[in-house]
């Protein structure tokens, strides 16, 4: 996967996000925990989607303070965010999640 980090936790998920493996922000401050929304939806249902292990993409510990919206998109693989904060509920219906 490739693309512009913002922050450390950016850069996390894009260099081990695609492996299936799970990539835990919780070492991480609250500042570095932050994700861009679109560091999400780009491997999620992105060209970028394609090249996702078929484990999905497991992500604990992050921040994501903007919208995530992922209505109307069709998920190949699982999607989990585990101890993961939004500020508020993410868009996500209807969707279809492929696993």
């Amino acid at each position: 996967m490739s693309g512009n980090a913002a922050t450390p936790g950016d850069q996390r998920v894009l260099e081990t996000a695609s492996s299936g493996n799970l990539v835990d922000l919780g070492d991480l401050s609250e500042e570095q925990r932050v994700l861009s929304p679109d560091v999400i939806r780009r491997p999620s249902v992105g060209p970028d989607s394609k090249d996702v292990d078929p484990r999905g993409i497991r992500i604990t510990g992050a921040r994501i303070v903007e919208p995530l919206d992922l209505s109307f998109c069709t998920v190949p693989h699982p999607l989990r965010l585990e101890a993961t904060t939004f500020p508020a509920s993410p868009a996500a219906a209807p969707q279809t999640y492929r696993s």
